[in-house]
C-alpha cells in the first residue's frame, strides 16, 4: 500500500509537474498573443492613420480637381461666347462682303454698258468725221474743179 502510495505521490507530483509545465507554457503562449495583438492592434492603428491620411489627400485632390473642372468649365463658357461672338462677326462680314459684291458686279456692268455705249458713240463720231471729211474733200475738189 505503501508503495502505491508512493506511486500515486509520484503521479500526483507528475501531475502537478505537468499541471505547472503547462500553467507556464499557457502564460508563455498567453504572453506571446498578447504581444501578436498589441502588434496587429499597433499596424492596424497605423494602417487607420494612413487611410485617413490618404482619404484628407483624396478630399484635397478632390476640391483641387473640382476647381480645375469648374475653372475648366468656365474657359469653355468664354470661349463658346467669344467664339460665338466671332462667328457673328464673320457671318456679318461675308454679308457686307456680298452685298459689296453684288454693288460691285452691279457698277461694274453699268460702267462696262457706259463703255460699250462711249465706243458706240465714239465709233459713230469716227464714222460721222469720216463721212464729214470725204463729204469735204468732195466739195472741196469740186470747188477747185470750178
Amino acid at each position: 500500500m505503501q508503495e502505491d502510495h508512493q506511486l500515486t505521490e509520484k503521479s500526483l507530483a507528475e501531475a502537478q509537474s505537468i499541471k505547472d509545465r503547462s500553467k507556464k507554457e499557457m502564460q508563455e503562449f498567453d504572453a506571446k498573443n498578447k504581444m501578436e495583438i498589441d502588434e496587429l492592434e499597433r499596424q492596424v492603428r497605423q494602417m487607420q492613420g494612413q487611410i485617413e491620411m490618404q482619404m484628407q489627400q483624396e478630399q484635397s485632390i478632390k476640391g483641387e480637381n473640382s476647381k480645375l473642372m469648374s475653372a475648366i468649365q468656365d474657359g469653355r463658357d468664354k470661349d463658346t461666347r467669344k467664339n460665338q461672338k466671332l462667328v457673328d462677326s464673320i457671318v456679318t462680314k461675308d454679308r457686307e462682303f456680298d452685298q459689296l459684291e453684288r454693288e460691285l458686279h452691279g457698277k461694274a456692268t453699268q460702267r462696262i454698258q457706259d463703255l460699250k455705249k462711249f465706243n458706240e458713240d465714239c465709233e459713230s463720231a469716227s464714222k460721222q468725221t469720216q463721212k464729214t471729211e470725204t463729204s469735204l474733200k468732195e466739195k472741196d475738189s469740186e470747188r477747185v474743179k470750178v
